[in-house]
């Protein structure tokens, strides 16, 4: 059940990308309509433009990000490699006891 919920969660944090795409729509609406009412300001207006087509597909970017990273964890949570990972990556890189690594207190 709990890998189930851990499912779900990776899935609504996927719905960030729906917001990416209506607010890259919702920019460059603007622009045209912009545009369409003084054509002498473009050069200005398209960098302003790229600036909030930027910063609206790096919010998107960040929850598929997200969405990633809990779908990983929790295979390598399932299938039993999750101890093993990451008692070799805190132990080559960090100091850290065995108690704390093998307690799985991040999930």
């Amino acid at each position: 059940m709990l890998e189930a919920c851990k499912f779900i969660g990776a899935g609504a944090a996927t719905i960030g990308l729906g917001g990416a795409g209506a607010g890259v729509g919702t920019v460059f609406g603007s622009f045209v309509i912009a545009l369409s009412r003084n054509p002498s300001i473009q050069p200005e207006l398209f960098k302003y433009t790229m600036l909030g087509f930027a910063m609206a597909e790096a919010m998107g970017l960040f929850c598929l990000m997200m969405a990633f990273f809990y779908i990983i964890f929790l295979i390598i949570y399932i299938y039993g490699g999750y101890s093993l990972t990451v008692k070799y990556v805190l132990c080559k890189y960090g100091d850290i006891s065995s108690n704390l690594i093998t307690s799985k207190l991040f999930f």
